[in-house]
This record gives structure tokens, sequence and C-alpha cells, in this order.
């Protein structure tokens, strides 16, 4: 028996399909944090397309990016960009039944802190996040891609 990778075992445990010849593979993916900066086209290419989220219990949500930096937290956002973020991350959620720990949760932090704190990333996962942080999930023993927002809503390829 040769030695094997952390990489190469979560590849292995992790691989549905392939997709070419060049060693291009279909990945099982355990979970997927979301954020209100790069989840709208995905959530407005699932609604387009009539589709629903796969297995919304393995998602979680998180107002991340715009939070206020203000001691104590407000609903209220400081910009109308930002508010706009999250109330349509907040009717996403909501619509396709995602959990979301939005600005006032008590839970709410960092997307990358507090999804490992709070059991949702566990060794031996593989995540996707619209987040190029994503990756710092290694340093727990799972394998983090930060994807484009484009590819979260891309569907399965296997067997089309």
């Amino acid at each position: 028996m040769t030695a094997r990778t952390l990489y190469d075992k979560h590849i292995d445990s992790h691989t549905v399909c392939p997709l070419d010849d060049q060693g291009h593979v279909l990945l099982y993916i355990d979970r997927q944090v979301i954020n209100e900066y790069t989840s709208p086209q995905a959530f407005s290419g699932l609604r387009e397309a009539g589709r629903n989220v796969w297995r919304p219990g393995t998602a979680l949500a998180v107002v991340d990016h715009v939070n206020p930096t203000t001691p104590k937290r407000i609903a209220a956002m400081p910009d109308a960009g930002g508010a706009r973020q999250v109330s349509y991350l907040a009717e996403n959620c909501r619509d396709f039944g995602i959990e979301l720990l939005d600005i006032l949760n008590k839970r709410q932090g960092i997307e990358h802190v507090i999804a490992p704190e709070q059991g949702f990333i566990l060794p031996g996962m593989v995540i996707a996040a619209g987040d190029s942080h994503t990756t710092t999930y290694g340093a727990l023993g799972a394998f983090g891609f930060g994807i484009g927002t484009s590819e979260i809503d891309v569907s399965t390829r296997c067997g089309a």
C-alpha cells in the first residue's frame, strides 16, 4: 500500500464520478456556507430555473461582509446596498429553507470562524462556499473550496 495524502483521501472518499480523462472529478459536497455578498446571483439563478436547493439542511447562511463595526449590533444596515443584500439573503433563506444567522442572531459572526466553532464544519468534510477564505478549513482536517458565484449555481453534470 502506498502512502496517501490527506488531499488524496478527501478526493477519493468524495468522488461522485469522473468528468473527463484528465483526472477532473465531480465531488460530493458535505456542507455549503452562504453569505449575503456572493449568494444573490446563485439564488436568482435557482429562481429563474425553477429549481430548489438540494439538501438545504447542509447549507448555513451567515450575514458576514456588511456587518457594522459598532459595538452594539442593530438590524439597520448603514448603507442601502448592504441592507438590500441582507434582506435578499433573508428572503432567499426563508424561501429555500436554509438556516440563517442574521445580524442579530446570538450565534452570528465571521462565517469561517463560527461554522467550525458550532460544529457545522468537521474533519473529513468537503465544503464549498463563495468566499476565498473557505480554504482555511484545511487547518481543521476538512477540505474547503472557495468557489465563484456562478459555480454556486451550477447543476450536476454526472450522467448528463
